[in-house]
């Protein structure tokens, strides 16, 4: 298997451990499909043929759509140009720009043109040695924020072996003596060269050692093979080897040799070191990070260096010895589960799940559990400037489960008295009895605003493969501050979310009500489930969504977000809003989607591809937007208050929880007396 290989392999066995990750795996080579017991593929372009390209760039991201997968892993240098979904993109090294003689023509100019694209697409780019992360930013000229460097580890099979094992493999590869061994392939790269030219003045100088080259052939010159067939039985190449065979044979050999010119990290030096095995490798770049104090290194152009280096361990038993046990020491700072987890956080980051936010104090032990929960209600409503009545404070009551009358009982008790205050039929925090003024007069600008809307909500239902609407944010709440704000919350017929947005983009285009509807959530049938950004401020966003078309699709919705009674307990589905009694979907909305399904997947890929330009041109540069353009899930908050909200709402409770620390109480005591 390739060093390419290896990662995805290894990297995906370790991310099958991941909770909650569903793993899949992709290949366009059928031989590749089964890479392990869990089915680790690796994605790999390989050679630039057309059926590889057509693979890449045209059956990949359809199966992705079709499949609904939220997040593709591109792990071999290039991605799809119009991938459906985020994409994180390993970049193992810059060799093809660093040393171009290397690589073909048709190699270079292949991934000359396609890796700055791919880089450039990839929500972000992991690179396996801080090396390589460097050369990435400096030659793709790539925000350093967006490049994280996450090392590869070994197998865990390779380890010290035992001497019946080493005795085995001696005995299967008929090795005699003492014997040097270089493990990869026999691309000029590797330098084998100067390590062929290194080990015949070892042997001009007495020392009778073999030199045993383990990897594939298919891109060493004739003019290699011929010197490596004149070395005659000294010299030997064995191709691949069985894997189960290579720690063994790491151990048996007196040193190892890895001299390379380049390399993104160097697998089999880390391999070498993990079993224990003396090793001499080139000096500089991503073999520096890998190796440590662990290893003699030598500049790789040297040939007469690389012979002395070599000599020293063959003759110096103390030396040897201590890098035998440095070299394991240093091996076990690498773990796969170490990069899983790294992976993990990479794959959060490129889903936007992991955005910072504020963090929130914890109850106060002077302050019950019923009390502290009202308490992050009405501070939750105050930054929205809203008091709330008792069935809105129980409806929203955070954190825990409670019966309207508990929840009045303690409005009206001795443990909120100073703290929560009431004025008509609205509770408010203490001291903020202007909200009440502002709630009345955003009520009735809403009233007027909604008449305005009532067009528009009907055009809304009677777009393309629309099957649900609900009202969202300030037109939830009834606190609406504008006549064009209404927000909606879109759900689409199954795989058709894209087109349905577009569809009502154009059409409140030509009807002149553009400006009038905001549908700043738009998910399809098989994407119900709200999986980004699991807090208070989305689940509150949720649970207060009111449906005006689309009953039995909402209730569908609620099932599959059930995750937001973590953060409301008593939150149920709302009745259909009055809006909704005379919206209905039409002939004409049947009609359009036959003509328009017609075009199928094609249509819904070119809607995603267009609209994706188009945000990304327009908002995706701006710090304060938060776009979620996923398969089947679309969030376009232009602005995104979540943050600040959050901030805003810590803010609060802080200063609440202040009032129960003991010197607080205890003047509050004083004053009593």
């Amino acid at each position: 298997m390739t060093g390419v290989g290896t990662y995805a392999s290894l990297l995906a066995e370790a991310l099958a451990a991941t909770p909650g990750l569903d793993l899949r795996t992709y290949s366009p080579d059928p031989a590749h499909a089964q890479l392990g017991p869990l089915g680790r593929a690796r994605l790999a372009p390989g050679r630039a043929s057309p059926s590889r390209l057509l693979w890449l760039h045209g059956v990949l991201p359809w199966r992705l759509a079709t499949e609904g997968v939220d997040l593709l892993h591109a792990t071999n240098f290039i991605a799809p140009l119009l991938a459906p979904c985020p994409t994180v993109l390993t970049i193992h090294d810059l060799g093809i720009f660093r040393h171009p003689e290397f690589f073909d023509r048709a190699k270079r100019l292949y991934t000359r043109a396609m890796l700055p694209l791919a880089a450039r697409q990839a929500a972000v780019i992991l690179t396996v040695s801080e090396a390589s992360r460097a050369d990435a930013i400096d030659l793709l000229h790539i925000p350093p924020e967006k490049v994280g460097a996450v090392p590869e580890a070994a197998s865990p099979l390779f380890k010290p072996a035992s001497t019946e094992a080493m005795q085995r493999v001696r005995d299967r590869y008929s090795l005699r003596g003492p014997f040097i061994m270089a493990v990869g392939s026999l691309q000029p790269r590797k330098n084998l060269y100067r390590l062929l030219e290194a080990h015949q003045r070892l042997r001009e100088r007495g020392l009778t050692v073999d030199l045993i080259l383990v990897g594939p052939d298919q891109a060493a010159s004739p003019a290699l093979r011929d010197r490596i067939r004149a070395r005659g039985s000294r010299v030997r190449w064995l191709g691949y080897v069985p894997a189960g065979d290579l720690p063994a044979l790491y151990t048996a050999a007196s040193v190892s040799a890895y001299v390379s010119l380049f390399e993104g990290f160097g697998l089999p030096a880390l391999e070498a070191l993990a079993c224990g095995c003396p090793l001499v490798c080139a000096a500089g770049g991503a073999l520096d990070e890998v190796v440590g104090q662990a290893a003699l290194q030598v500049d790789p152009t040297d040939t007469e260096a690389i012979a002395r280096t070599l000599e020293r361990i063959l003759v110096e038993p103390g030396l040897s010895s201590a890098l035998r046990t440095r070299g394991v020491r240093q091996a076990a700072h690498f773990s796969w589960e170490q990069a899983a987890r790294q992976t993990s956080r990479a794959y959060r980051k490129a889903l936007k799940l992991d955005r910072e936010a504020a963090t929130l104090p914890d109850r106060p032990a002077r302050c019950s559990s019923l009390g502290w929960a009202i308490l992050r209600t009405l501070a939750y409503a105050d930054v929205f400037d809203s008091p709330l009545r008792s069935q809105e404070v129980w409806r929203a009551l955070q954190g825990v489960s409670a019966t309207l009358g508990e929840v009045e009982h303690a409005l009206a008790g001795d443990e909120l008295a100073g703290r929560v205050e009431k004025q008509g039929d609205v509770h408010f925090l203490a001291g903020r009895a202007a909200v009440v003024a502002t709630r009345a007069q955003r009520e009735a600008a809403a009233e007027r605003y909604f008449a305005w809307q009532g067009p528009a909500m009907e055009l809304m239902a009677r777009i393309p493969f629309v099957r649900m609407l609900a009202l969202s944010g300030g037109a939830a709440h009834r606190t609406s501050l504008h006549r064009d704000d209404l927000d909606l919350f879109v759900v689409a017929k199954r795989g058709r979310a894209y087109t349905a947005l577009v569809a009502a983009i154009v059409v409140t285009k030509l009807r002149g009500m553009r400006q009038d509807v905001c549908s700043n959530y738009v998910v399809d049938e098989d994407h119900l489930s709200i999986d980004v950004q699991h807090d208070v401020y989305t689940a509150h966003q949720l649970i207060h969504l009111w449906p005006a078309l689309g009953e039995v699709t909402y209730r569908r919705f609620w099932q599959a977000n059930s995750w937001v009674h973590e953060y409301f307990p008593n939150a149920a589905p709302r009745s259909l809003a009055p809006e909704g009694a005379s919206l209905r979907s039409g002939r004409r909305q049947r009609v359009a989607e036959r003509a328009l399904g017609l075009a199928g997947l094609a249509l819904e890929l070119t809607s995603r591809a267009a609209l994706t330009a188009y945000l990304h041109g327009r908002h995706g540069r701006a710090k304060a937007a938060n776009l979620w353009l996923g398969p089947g899930t679309i969030k376009l908050h232009v602005r995104d208050h979540r943050g600040t909200t959050l901030q805003r709402f810590a803010e609060r409770l802080e200063k609440l929880a202040q009032a129960f620390a003991p010197a607080a109480a205890a003047s509050a005591d004083d004053r009593r007396t």
